[in-house]
C-alpha cells in the first residue's frame, strides 16, 4: 500500500512543530496552582510516487481522496457547489448537463454545480480539492490546584482546522435511498422559488446532487473539556497503612464545535489514507469513575 511504500522509500515529508509551557501561578506552603498549556502543529507532502506516476485517487465510503504530488496525502477530491436552483428558469438558464452532452440536464431543486472549465458539463474534469483532513493547530491546555489534601485537575484539548467527510450525514441526508432520513431532509426543495440548501428528493437520478460534493464536508474544529477530576490524600502513620487517596473523575464532559456528527475527534482507520472521515463509529461519550487507593 501507499503507507508502507512511504515509509520505505522516504517519499513523504513531514514537517512537524511544538510548544509547551508550565507556569506555577502560585507556591505557598499549602496551596498550588498551576497551568499549562501545549500546541502542535504538522504538515506532510507528498514528494514523489513509484514509477513517476504525479497523482492517484483511491475510492473510499463513497468518496475519492487524491493524493498529488507536492500537495498532502489523501485530501477529499470531488465538486463544489454553489446553493440549490430555486426555480425551473434558474436551471434551463445555467443549461447544465451531468456527464456527458445528451447527460441529465439539472433542475429546479438540484445543486448548483460549479463548472469549473464552463463548458456547462458537469464530470470528473470539474472535480478539485474540497477539503483536508489535516488540522491547522492542535494541542491541550488545563490546570492543578491543590490545598492541602485535595487536588483538583482539569484538562482540555482542542483542534483548530481539519476538514471531515460527514459519510454518516450523507447516508441520512442523501434523499435518494430508503434509508430513514434526518429532520434536516425538511428543508429540502419541494416547490418553484423556495431558497434552501438541501436539493429535493430524487431516489431515480444518480447526479442530482447525491455525489461526492462539498455539502458532506465540515470543519472539524473543536475545544473538549477532555478530563475534571477531585481527589483527597491522607497520609497516615499506622503500621499497615501509610495513607490513602480517595478520586472522582470526569471524562468527554462536553464539546464545543460546529460539527454536525456525534464527534469531531473520528476517525475510520488509523491508515493514512482515510483520516478525517466520520463512518459513523460510536464517538467518545461521557463517564465518571470513583475509586481509592491504598498504601500499604
Amino acid at each position: 500500500g501507499l503507507s508502507q511504500y512511504l515509509c520505505n522509500e522516504g517519499e513523504l515529508e513531514n514537517i512537524s512543530y511544538s510548544l509547551h509551557t508550565d507556569i506555577r501561578l502560585l507556591s505557598q506552603r499549602n496551596m498550588s496552582w498551576d497551568i499549562y498549556a501545549a500546541a502542535n502543529r504538522y504538515a506532510n507532502k507528498l514528494t514523489a510516487l513509484p514509477e513517476g506516476n504525479k497523482r492517484f485517487t483511491t475510492n473510499f465510503m463513497e468518496g475519492q481522496l487524491l493524493t498529488a504530488t507536492d500537495n498532502p496525502i489523501a485530501v477529499f477530491y470531488g465538486y463544489r457547489t454553489n446553493g440549490v436552483f430555486a426555480t425551473t428558469e434558474a436551471a434551463q438558464e445555467a443549461d447544465i448537463r451531468m456527464g456527458s452532452e445528451r447527460g441529465y440536464p439539472l433542475q429546479a431543486g438540484d445543486p448548483i454545480y460549479i463548472d469549473t472549465n464552463d463548458d456547462h458539463i458537469i464530470n470528473e474534469k470539474d472535480r478539485q480539492v474540497i477539503g483536508d483532513p489535516n488540522p491547522d493547530l492542535f494541542g491541550s491546555f488545563g490546570t492543578t490546584l491543590t490545598w492541602r489534601g485535595f487536588t483538583f485537575d482539569a484538562s482540555f484539548t482542542y483542534n483548530i482546522g481539519g476538514d471531515i467527510y460527514n459519510y454518516a450525514r450523507r447516508v441520512l441526508e442523501q434523499g435518494g435511498s430508503y434509508h430513514n432520513q434526518t429532520t434536516a431532509m425538511l428543508r429540502r426543495w419541494v416547490r418553484e422559488g423556495q431558497q434552501t440548501d438541501v436539493p429535493r428528493a430524487n431516489s431515480a437520478s444518480k447526479t442530482s446532487g447525491y455525489g461526492f460534493t462539498d455539502r458532506w464536508i465540515e470543519d472539524g474544529s473543536y475545544m473538549k473539556l477532555k478530563s475534571v477530576s477531585v481527589s483527597y490524600h491522607k497520609p497516615l502513620a499506622l503500621s499497615f497503612m501509610q495513607g490513602f487517596t480517595v478520586w472522582v473523575a470526569a471524562n468527554n464532559l462536553f464539546t464545543l464545535t460546529r460539527y454536525l456528527g456525534s464527534d469531531p475527534e473520528v476517525s475510520c482507520s488509523r491508515n493514512a489514507l482515510y483520516q478525517g472521515i466520520d463512518c459513523g463509529l460510536l464517538g467518545q461519550g461521557r463517564s465518571v469513575t470513583a475509586g481509592i487507593r491504598i498504601n500499604l
